[in-house]
Protein backbone atom coordinates (compact mmCIF):
# COMPACT_ATOMS: atom_id res chain seq x y z
CA UNK A 1 0.00 0.00 0.00
CA UNK A 2 1.26 3.53 -0.84
CA UNK A 3 1.89 6.31 1.11
CA UNK A 4 -0.99 8.73 0.96
CA UNK A 5 0.92 11.81 0.46
CA UNK A 6 0.77 15.37 -1.11
CA UNK A 7 2.67 18.31 -1.78
CA UNK A 8 2.32 22.30 -2.54
CA UNK A 9 4.48 25.64 -2.84
CA UNK A 10 4.18 27.19 0.46
CA UNK A 11 2.30 30.67 0.19
CA UNK A 12 3.11 31.13 3.56
CA UNK A 13 2.93 35.09 4.37
CA UNK A 14 3.43 34.40 8.06
CA UNK A 15 6.90 33.75 7.93
CA UNK A 16 6.59 29.57 9.27
CA UNK A 17 8.23 28.46 6.12
CA UNK A 18 9.85 30.35 3.78
CA UNK A 19 8.10 31.25 0.54
CA UNK A 20 8.40 29.30 -2.45
CA UNK A 21 9.27 26.06 -0.30
CA UNK A 22 7.69 22.45 -1.11
CA UNK A 23 5.56 21.14 1.66
CA UNK A 24 5.30 17.81 1.48
CA UNK A 25 1.98 15.91 3.93
CA UNK A 26 -1.82 15.53 4.30
CA UNK A 27 -4.74 17.82 2.47
CA UNK A 28 -6.30 20.06 4.62
CA UNK A 29 -8.82 21.90 2.21
CA UNK A 30 -8.05 23.58 -1.26
CA UNK A 31 -5.04 24.74 -0.36
CA UNK A 32 -4.02 24.41 3.19
CA UNK A 33 -1.26 20.73 4.07
CA UNK A 34 -0.79 19.79 7.29
CA UNK A 35 3.15 18.63 7.39
CA UNK A 36 6.56 19.08 6.81
CA UNK A 37 9.22 21.36 4.82
CA UNK A 38 12.74 20.57 4.76
CA UNK A 39 12.59 17.65 6.97
CA UNK A 40 10.91 19.67 9.21
CA UNK A 41 7.11 18.38 10.85
CA UNK A 42 4.54 21.64 12.17
CA UNK A 43 1.45 20.85 14.08
CA UNK A 44 -0.53 22.90 12.12
CA UNK A 45 -1.38 23.32 8.44
CA UNK A 46 0.33 25.26 6.24
CA UNK A 47 -1.11 27.63 3.23
CA UNK A 48 -0.01 26.37 -0.40
CA UNK A 49 -0.33 27.85 -3.94
CA UNK A 50 -3.82 25.66 -4.66
CA UNK A 51 -2.71 25.55 -8.56
CA UNK A 52 0.46 23.63 -7.39
CA UNK A 53 -0.93 21.06 -5.06
CA UNK A 54 0.14 17.63 -6.73
CA UNK A 55 -0.47 13.88 -4.79
CA UNK A 56 2.41 11.16 -5.02
CA UNK A 57 1.97 8.41 -7.23
CA UNK A 58 3.31 5.33 -5.11
CA UNK A 59 6.19 5.55 -7.76
CA UNK A 60 9.92 6.20 -7.40
CA UNK A 61 12.63 7.53 -9.80
CA UNK A 62 15.98 5.74 -10.06
CA UNK A 63 17.72 7.82 -7.99
CA UNK A 64 15.20 7.32 -5.24
CA UNK A 65 12.92 10.34 -5.95
CA UNK A 66 9.14 10.04 -5.23
CA UNK A 67 7.10 10.87 -8.20
CA UNK A 68 4.35 13.56 -8.06
CA UNK A 69 1.98 14.17 -10.10
CA UNK A 70 3.26 17.27 -12.91
CA UNK A 71 6.55 15.74 -12.35
CA UNK A 72 8.83 15.82 -15.66
CA UNK A 73 10.02 12.75 -16.56
CA UNK A 74 12.99 11.45 -18.63
CA UNK A 75 12.89 7.38 -19.15
CA UNK A 76 16.30 5.87 -20.16
CA UNK A 77 15.68 4.51 -23.14
CA UNK A 78 14.17 7.91 -25.31
CA UNK A 79 15.09 11.70 -25.16
CA UNK A 80 11.31 12.36 -24.40
CA UNK A 81 10.15 14.74 -22.30
CA UNK A 82 6.77 13.22 -20.36
CA UNK A 83 4.94 14.58 -17.53
CA UNK A 84 2.89 12.13 -15.07
CA UNK A 85 -0.28 12.89 -14.83
CA UNK A 86 -4.19 11.30 -13.81
CA UNK A 87 -5.55 9.40 -15.98
CA UNK A 88 -9.28 8.93 -15.67
CA UNK A 89 -10.32 6.51 -18.21
CA UNK A 90 -7.54 3.83 -17.30
CA UNK A 91 -7.84 4.88 -13.26
CA UNK A 92 -3.61 5.51 -13.50
CA UNK A 93 -1.27 7.31 -13.54
CA UNK A 94 0.07 8.33 -17.06
CA UNK A 95 3.59 9.67 -19.01
CA UNK A 96 2.45 11.88 -21.34
CA UNK A 97 4.63 13.72 -23.95
CA UNK A 98 4.86 16.93 -24.94
CA UNK A 99 4.69 15.73 -28.93
CA UNK A 100 2.50 13.73 -30.35
CA UNK A 101 4.23 10.89 -28.81
CA UNK A 102 3.24 7.55 -27.06
CA UNK A 103 1.52 7.85 -23.65
CA UNK A 104 2.68 5.30 -21.40
CA UNK A 105 1.94 3.62 -17.91
CA UNK A 106 4.03 4.77 -15.04
CA UNK A 107 3.98 1.82 -13.42
CA UNK A 108 4.50 -0.76 -16.26
CA UNK A 109 6.34 0.73 -19.28
CA UNK A 110 8.60 3.16 -17.19
CA UNK A 111 10.71 0.31 -15.89
CA UNK A 112 14.03 3.42 -15.71
CA UNK A 113 13.17 6.45 -15.31
CA UNK A 114 14.44 9.87 -13.51
CA UNK A 115 12.07 12.91 -12.60
CA UNK A 116 13.91 16.11 -14.34
CA UNK A 117 11.88 18.85 -12.89
CA UNK A 118 8.07 19.58 -12.52
CA UNK A 119 5.34 21.87 -13.82
CA UNK A 120 6.21 24.86 -11.31
CA UNK A 121 9.72 24.59 -11.33
CA UNK A 122 12.71 24.71 -14.00
CA UNK A 123 14.15 21.54 -15.42
CA UNK A 124 17.15 20.29 -13.34
CA UNK A 125 20.10 19.01 -15.73
CA UNK A 126 21.21 16.20 -13.90
CA UNK A 127 24.73 16.73 -13.81
CA UNK A 128 23.79 19.57 -11.72
CA UNK A 129 21.89 17.57 -8.57
CA UNK A 130 24.40 17.16 -6.25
Amino acid sequence: MRDILFRGISSDNYNITPEGEWIYGYMMGENKILGKCQGVYYDSWQFVKSNTVSQFTGAIDKNGNKVFEGDFIKIDKDDVLRVVEWCNEDCSYKLKSNNAGETLSLRKDACVYEIIGNRWQRIVNSADKG
